[in-house]
C-alpha cells in the first residue's frame, strides 16, 4: 500500500524543555534516510529542482506520491582551485585546497547564487508542502567538512596569522574558522524547509592523524548543537572504535555496488559487522548505471551522463536488488539507519529510465523509505 502524507505527526513529547520527535532507528539521530549530494566541484552533477525533485518527492508509477529522503548529506572528497587544478578536500590523493577553495566549496554546496543544492532543495520542498503535508519535523542537512591535509603550509591566514597544518592545533583551528562560517551563512540564508543538523567527515579510514583531529574537535561541534557522521568504506581502518572517536551516528559502506569484483557475501559481512558494532549501514547504486557495464576490474562510459537511451544495466539493476533483498531479509530497514550513495544521480536516473523494471525498483525502495517515515513518526499513515 502507498501512502501521501496530509498531516502532522503528533506523537511527540517534551524533553527537557524541548519539543522532540520520537526516533525508530537511532538513539542520537532523528534522520531515518539520509542521501549523499556529492556537490562542491565542476565535474558533478548541478542540483537544480529539477535534478532533486526525485530525492525530495517520489512519483510511483500509478501516480500517487510521497515523501523520499528525510536527511541530505552535501558532501564532495576534491574540488578545483583557482587554476583549474584538483585539489584535496581530505579524502583526494593531491594537494591541498586552501581557505579560498574551502569558500568556493561551501557555497557550492548552499546554492545561494545560483538557486541550486540547498536553497533549490528548500524552494522545492516549500512548493510541495500543500500537496504533500507537513512533515513533523524539516528536511535534515549534514554538510561535509573539508579536512586539512597534513603538512599543507599554504592553506592561508586566520587573524594575519599563517596556518601550517604540520601542526595539530593548526588544523582544528581552520576547521574551527570553517564550522563559524558555515553557521553563519547558513543563519544568513534563511532557510524555511531545512534544517542544518550535524557535520561529516569526509575521510572513509581513520589513520592516527586523522583519530588524534577527529577527537580533538568533535566535541567542540557537539557544543554548537552539531552531530557528527561518517560512513568508512568496508574496510576502513578503526571504523569499529567510530563512537571513541567521537562519532554520533555512524554507517558501514558495503560497497558490494562500486566494486566490480565484489560478491555477495560481502554485502552480507557487511551488514553482520554494522550489527555487531551498533552502526548504520548504506545502501549503493551508483550514479553511472545508465551508462557503464562491468569490463573485468574496469567500469566503463559508454553514452555521456545526462542521457536516458537504455535503461540501466543489468548487472546494476542486480546488484541494487539484492541490497533491497539483503537488507529487508536482515530487518535493516526495520531497525537501522540507513544512507544511500547514488553516485552522481542514480535517483533521478532510475526514476527516468525508459525501463519500467527500473521505475518499478525504485518504487519499491520508496515504499520502503515511506513506511520507515511513518514508523519513525516523521509522516503519519
Amino acid at each position: 500500500m502507498k501512502y501521501i502524507s496530509g498531516l502532522l505527526f503528533a506523537a511527540v513529547m517534551f524533553v527537557s524543555g524541548a519539543l522532540t520527535v520520537s526516533a525508530a532507528f537511532s538513539e542520537v539521530s532523528d534522520i531515518d534516510d539520509l542521501v549523499l549530494i556529492y556537490v562542491g566541484n565542476r565535474d558533478r552533477t548541478e542540483w537544480t529542482a529539477d535534478k532533486l525533485r526525485p530525492y525530495v518527492v517520489h512519483t510511483y508509477e500509478d501516480g500517487s506520491q510521497t515523501w523520499m529522503f528525510d536527511g541530505f548529506l552535501m558532501i564532495d572528497f576534491l574540488t578545483y582551485n583557482a587554476s583549474g587544478a584538483k585539489v584535496s578536500l581530505g579524502e583526494y590523493n593531491g594537494p591541498g585546497a586552501d581557505k579560498n577553495d574551502w569558500l568556493r566549496y561551501l557555497d557550492a554546496q548552499l546554492g545561494l547564487d545560483d538557486n541550486r543544492s540547498c536553497k533549490a532543495l528548500d524552494s522545492l520542498i516549500e512548493s510541495l508542502i500543500p500537496v504533500l503535508g507537513r512533515p513533523s519535523h524539516p528536511h535534515k542537512v549534514v554538510f561535509s567538512l573539508p579536512i586539512p591535509v597534513g603538512s599543507f603550509t599554504g592553506w592561508g591566514e586566520i587573524d594575519g596569522r599563517s596556518l601550517d597544518f604540520n601542526s595539530l592545533d593548526d588544523k582544528i583551528a581552520a576547521m574551527r574558522w570553517y564550522v563559524g562560517v558555515l553557521l553563519e551563512k547558513w543563519r544568513l540564508a534563511g532557510f524555511k524547509n531545512l534544517e542544518l543538523d550535524g557535520i561529516y567527515w569526509v575521510k572513509e579510514s581513520f589513520d592516527q592523524p586523522t583519530i588524534d583531529l577527529a577527537t580533538g574537535i568533535n566535541d567542540y561541534f557537539r557544543s554548537l548543537g552539531l552531530k557528527v557522521y561518517w560512513v568508512p568504506y568496508s574496510q576502513g581502518k578503526a571504523r569499529a572504535d567510530w563512537a571513541k572517536n567521537g562519532i554520533d551516528q555512524a554507517y558501514m559502506q558495503p560497497n558490494y555496488s562500486v566494486w566490480p569484483n565484489a560478491t555477495v557475501d560481502q554485502l552480507d559481512r557487511v551488514i553482520d559487522f554494522a550489527k555487531t558494532h551498533g552502526m548504520g549501514l548504506e545502501v549503493e547504486f551508483d550514479g553511472y548505471s545508465f551508462y557503464r557495464d562491468m569490463k573485468g576490474d574496469s567500469l566503463v562510459r559508454t553514452i555521456p551522463r545526462d542521457c536516458c537511451l537504455y535503461g540501466i544495466s543489468p548487472e546494476y539493476h542486480g546488484r541494487f536488488t539484492e541490497y533491497i533483498d539483503r537488507f529487508e531479509r536482515e530487518n535493516v530497514f526495520d531497525t537501522m539507519p540507513v544512507a544511500y550513495y547514488t553516485g552522481y544521480q542514480a535517483v533521478y536516473d532510475f526514476q527516468h529510465s525508459p525501463d519500467i523494471r527500473d521505475r518499478k525498483l525504485l518504487d519499491r525502495l520508496a515504499a520502503i523509505i515511506n513506511r520507515r517515515h511513518i514508523k519513525s513518526g516523521w509522516l503519519l499513515p
